[in-house]
């Protein structure tokens, strides 16, 4: 069955100031993706996420969620979709029950145990009763993405939702997210600048500089590339480069201390470490590196070195 499209952003811009702080941006998501969307610090993350849920208003372009347009059918397309935008404010003197209970108040539809079960599904059921103020930050969170489930949305925009946590609670988000995803059928829109909570949870991401998608792809793509990478961990640099920078099967160079970071051609590991000996260059290790979502990162947003 194919999915439905349940986001679809087209060509939206955003000036704040003299800064085009959003450019020509166009993207779409999926019924069932936890769709990562990236970017460094200043890239237009968080001024997207206003934009799509109609906190700020675009200078141009066109938002739908669930077909419906958020500038003709605001109501319609907002009316399932839950958020955690930065940091989740609540009243510190009132209980997280019962500040959830202001928020349920809006939605008369809401039967009152959803309180319940939002707040056991985030891991705060035992805690429901204390004050908000007694909270640390990341029970903050986990309250802030409680809210964001009770109206049992079908889109969930989450803006950085590890913040404040230990690796243990990270871990625990983080399965929250998929099994909602996979047993309730959530889609996620993820922002994140902790790219390895990412790689583990999102199937798709979307990468962002000053504005501008660079690109957008399932993350099963970055291990189907046909190269693969090895770390060359050698005393004679400059002598490995000029020896690789000729071969075909060589696709790119990257220089760090102490080693090379070299792209090749998938089975060709072996002819490489053989090739740099029979030219006497001492080989100390050649490392097989899968490549991570942050190093695709750093070499889309930063650039890299290229030698080759």
């Amino acid at each position: 069955m194919d999915q439905a499209t349940v986001l679809e952003a087209f060509r939206i811009n955003k000036t704040l100031g003299n800064k085009k702080v959003v450019s020509d941006l166009s993207f779409s998501v999926m019924q069932g993706d936890v769709f990562g969307f990236l970017g460094p610090n200043g890239a237009g993350k968080t001024t997207t996420i206003r934009m799509l849920l109609g906190l700020i208003a675009m200078d141009s372009g066109s938002v739908k969620i669930n077909g419906y347009d958020t500038k003709t059918d605001f109501n319609r397309a907002i009316g399932k979709v839950g958020a955690v935008v930065e940091t989740p404010k609540f009243y510190p003197y009132l209980s997280a029950y019962h500040n959830l209970r202001l928020i349920a108040n809006l939605h008369p539809e809401l039967p009152k145990y959803r309180i319940g079960e939002v707040l056991e599904i985030v891991g705060l059921a035992s805690r429901a009763n204390d004050k908000v103020k007694t909270y640390s930050l990341g029970m903050k969170q986990r309250l802030g993405l409680a809210r964001a489930l009770l109206n049992h949305p079908g889109l969930v925009f989450l803006d950085e939702p590890s913040n404040g946590l230990d690796p243990q609670g990270m871990i625990e988000i983080r399965e929250m997210i998929s099994q909602l995803a996979l047993e309730q059928d959530i889609t996620f829109f993820i922002t994140s600048h902790l790219l390895y909570e990412v790689e583990q949870v999102c199937n798709k991401v979307a990468i962002l500089k000053e504005g501008r998608l660079i690109t957008q792809m399932p993350m099963k793509e970055l291990s189907a590339s046909q190269n693969e990478k090895v770390e060359i961990i050698t005393g004679q640099i400059s002598a490995a480069i000029e020896i690789l920078r000729e071969r075909s099967m060589v696709k790119s160079i990257h220089p760090r201390a102490g080693s090379l970071i070299v792209e090749i051609e998938k089975g060709c590991s072996n002819q490489i470490n053989q090739l740099l000996v029979s030219q006497q260059v001492e080989v100390d290790y050649l490392i097989p590196k899968n490549q991570s979502l942050e190093e695709f990162f750093i070499e889309l947003t930063e650039g890299g070195k290229n030698i080759a």
